[in-house]
């Protein structure tokens, strides 16, 4: 089979979900091909979205050095890098992309994330109001861009920006998940509660919505013990729901980015 029709079924296989069909039919065709840039790209596309980013990663570095031209290659390179950690070298890729293409919505995206994770707020906020000025309905544009403003501190901004994702997809976890987080930042338990049991009525296993309800509660209940006259039942009750959230965090999470935090505040919450 040539690459080109590989490529056409690896493609329908995907449009119809089914990515382990897709995956067979594009490791089978690397065998044959093993120096073709467009197979090694959508491979390694399918195992990004499985979370599997070194493999993903020796793929796409492999097709950037025989097709170093190929945009869509190289955006993907660089995203492989930003997931990999390998920020400096991530960023020189996303630059090179957007000299080519200076108004690929993709490629801002990612590199506003990557300047949020080097702490350069100033220029992710940047990248992402110019990437609104293209794409200004972009959920997930503005999604992140409200994360870049929440981690910044700018938690009244990354509200509105949150909102207005949530006007145009209402039943998005993530944007409610992160309407949540804000709110409990700016100490807005009842609303945070609210948007957070929201987002696990659409999905009960959204690891970020269960940690952040875990920290409504806790946060709470840190207020509390802080004040003398605290009803002791209350803060039992707020302690149990912290403890029970961030248990449910633990059963789904799959990145493990907050465990080493949960595992002190469950410690803590048992401990009173």
């Amino acid at each position: 089979m040539i690459p080109e029709k590989i490529l056409e079924q690896a493609a329908e296989f995907i449009r119809k979900g089914e990515n382990d069909q897709a995956r067979e039919i594009l490791a089978e065709g690397l065998s044959a091909f093993p120096d073709h840039p467009g197979i090694l790209n959508n491979l390694a596309c399918i195992y990004i979205t499985e979370d599997r980013p070194d493999q993903a990663l020796d793929l796409l570095e492999r097709a950037y050095r025989l097709d170093p031209e190929n945009v869509d290659i190289a955006g993907n390179y660089g995203y492989a890098l930003l997931v990999s950690g390998e920020l400096d070298e991530a960023r020189k890729v996303f630059d090179y992309v957007l000299k080519r293409k200076p108004r690929n919505i993709e490629t801002l995206n990612h590199l506003a994330l990557l300047e949020t994770f080097a702490g350069d707020f100033v220029r992710a906020i940047e990248l992402f109001e110019r990437a609104l000025k293209i794409a200004p309905r972009d959920v997930r544009l503005l999604n992140n861009f409200g994360v870049t403003l929440r981690k910044s501190g700018r938690f009244a901004e990354a509200l509105a920006i949150f909102k207005k994702a949530h006007q145009i997809s209402d039943q998005d976890v993530e944007v409610l998940a992160n309407l949540g987080a804000t709110l409990v930042r700016m100490r807005r338990y009842a609303d945070a509660e609210r948007y957070l049991k929201r987002a696990l009525e659409i999905d009960p296993t959204d690891a970020l919505s269960w940690y952040h309800l875990g920290c409504r509660y806790r946060e709470e209940w840190v207020e509390e013990k802080a004040n003398p006259t605290a009803d002791p039942d209350n803060l039992a009750d707020l302690a149990a729901e912290a403890a029970e959230c961030f248990k449910k965090y633990k059963i789904h999470t799959r990145d493990y980015m907050y465990e080493d935090y949960v595992d002190a505040w469950l410690g803590e919450l048992a401990t009173g």
